[in-house]
C-alpha cells in the first residue's frame, strides 16, 4: 500500500510538471508580463497567422484560463508558446486578437516591466512628430501630424511601440491614428497596428495627455529605411485665445518609451524625443466660445438641426478626420437650420461656424 501512494505521487508529481494545459493565459496579454499594453502587438505581429490548437472554453474576458496545449513555436526573447498571442482562443493568430488587446488595455495582473533599451543621442533612432505644412497650430483646429522613425536608416526593423504625452490644455481629443505608411509597409509586408490614447500623468513635465501607438510587420520578413511611418490627427482646443490673450503658446510632443523590435523581437536601442509647435492666438477670426449653440441630434443619422441663440452663422463648413471638406453651407436663417448627412459615412466630423465675432468649433458624429 505505501509503494501504491507512492508512486501516485510521482505520476501526479510528473504530470504536473510536464502538461503544457496548466499554463495560465490572460486575453490579451500576449507577452505573459502581467499587462495588456502596445508592446503585445508586437508579439502579435511576430506571431501573426500561424495555427494550433484551441483553447478549451476561451472568454476574451480579463480573467486567468488554462493555455491551450502548446502550439510548438516560442517566442525568442522568453520561450514563451505563441499561443499567448491568440487572444481570444480560437487556434489562429489575426486580426480579431488585435480587438482583444484593445477591450484589455491597462488591464493588470501581476506585472513584470517590459524591457527597455535606452540609446545614446545622436547616435541611435528616435520616433519624431512632424508637419509637412507649418509648425504652427490653430485652437479649435483638425490638425494632422507625421510619426517619424529615424534620422538614420535603421537596419532590420520589424516592429515599435512608444507614448506620445502631450497638454491637454491645448488638445480637446485625439480623432484618428491612421494605418502604418511609408517603408515600413514594403516588401509585401502586410502591418498591423494598435493605439489609445488616454489620460495619465507624466512626472517629467506634468503632461498627462497619452497616446500609444504600436506598428508591426507579419510576413516574418524585416525592412531597411527612415522617414514616415504614420500618421495620426487631433483637434486644439477651441478656448486658448481667451487662456493666453492673443499671445502665441508653445506646443509640445514628447516621445517616449519607444520599444523597436528586429524579426526575432531582439529590442534595438531608442532615444525619447521632443517636437516643439506654435499655437497661434491671434487670428484674424478667433476662435470663440458658445455654450449657447445646440447641435440636436448628436449623433445624427438623415440631418441635424443647428440652433444658435446669441450668434448669427454666416457660414457652416462640415470637414472630415482627413482634413477634407464636404459640405458648406450659407443658411438664410443664420440662427436656426438643418445639416442634411444623408451622403455622409458614418464617423466624426468638426463643424466649423464662421460668425461675425469669431469661429465657433463643434464636433458631431454621424451614426448609421
Amino acid at each position: 500500500m505505501k509503494n501504491f501512494f507512492l508512486t501516485s505521487i510521482i505520476c501526479v508529481f510528473f504530470l504536473a510538471i510536464s502538461n503544457p494545459i496548466l499554463a495560465q493565459v490572460w486575453p490579451g496579454d500576449a507577452n505573459n508580463n502581467g499587462e495588456v499594453n502596445n508592446f503585445d502587438l508586437l508579439y502579435l505581429g511576430y506571431a501573426f497567422g500561424q495555427q494550433g490548437a484551441v483553447r478549451s472554453g476561451a472568454s476574451t474576458n480579463w480573467l486567468a484560463q488554462t493555455a491551450a496545449p502548446g502550439w510548438g513555436v516560442v517566442f525568442p526573447p522568453n520561450q514563451l508558446d505563441i499561443s499567448y498571442a491568440d487572444c481570444d482562443g480560437n487556434g489562429i493568430v489575426d486580426l480579431q486578437d488585435i480587438l482583444v488587446l484593445n477591450q484589455n488595455y491597462h488591464f493588470t495582473n501581476t506585472v513584470t516591466p517590459d524591457p527597455l533599451l535606452q540609446g545614446t543621442a545622436g547616435l541611435d533612432p528616435t520616433v519624431q512628430i512632424k508637419r509637412t505644412t507649418t509648425d504652427t497650430l490653430t485652437p479649435g483646429n483638425l490638425e494632422f501630424f507625421e510619426i517619424h522613425l529615424g534620422p538614420n536608416h535603421i537596419n532590420n526593423f520589424y516592429g515599435i511601440s512608444f507614448t506620445i504625452s502631450y497638454d491637454t490644455a491645448y488638445v480637446d481629443s485625439v480623432v484618428n491614428v491612421f494605418p502604418a505608411i511609408g517603408w515600413i509597409t514594403s516588401a509585401q509586408g502586410a502591418v498591423v497596428q494598435m493605439s489609445q490614447d488616454y489620460l495619465k500623468s507624466n512626472a517629467a513635465n506634468g503632461k498627462h495627455g497619452r497616446l500609444d501607438i504600436s506598428y508591426s510587420r507579419t510576413n516574418g520578413v524585416p525592412v531597411f529605411g527612415s522617414g514616415i511611418i504614420g500618421l495620426f490627427s487631433i483637434i486644439m482646443e477651441e478656448n486658448v485665445s481667451g487662456k493666453m490673450g492673443g499671445l502665441p503658446v508653445n506646443f509640445e510632443f514628447e516621445v517616449l518609451d519607444i520599444r523597436m523590435v528586429g524579426p526575432t523581437l531582439d529590442l534595438q536601442p531608442t532615444v525619447s524625443s521632443i517636437s516643439e509647435f506654435t499655437i497661434m492666438t491671434n487670428n484674424v477670426a478667433p476662435i470663440i466660445e458658445e455654450s449657447n449653440l445646440l447641435i440636436y441630434p448628436n449623433p445624427a443619422h438623415e440631418y441635424c438641426t443647428v440652433y444658435s441663440e446669441h450668434k448669427a452663422i454666416n457660414r457652416l463648413e462640415v470637414i472630415d478626420l482627413n482634413g477634407r471638406l464636404v459640405q458648406t453651407l450659407l443658411p438664410s436663417d443664420k440662427h436656426q437650420f438643418k445639416i442634411q448627412l444623408y451622403d455622409l459615412p458614418k464617423g466624426i466630423y468638426v463643424l466649423k461656424f464662421s460668425t461675425p465675432t469669431g469661429i465657433i468649433i463643434k464636433k458631431l458624429m454621424v451614426s448609421d
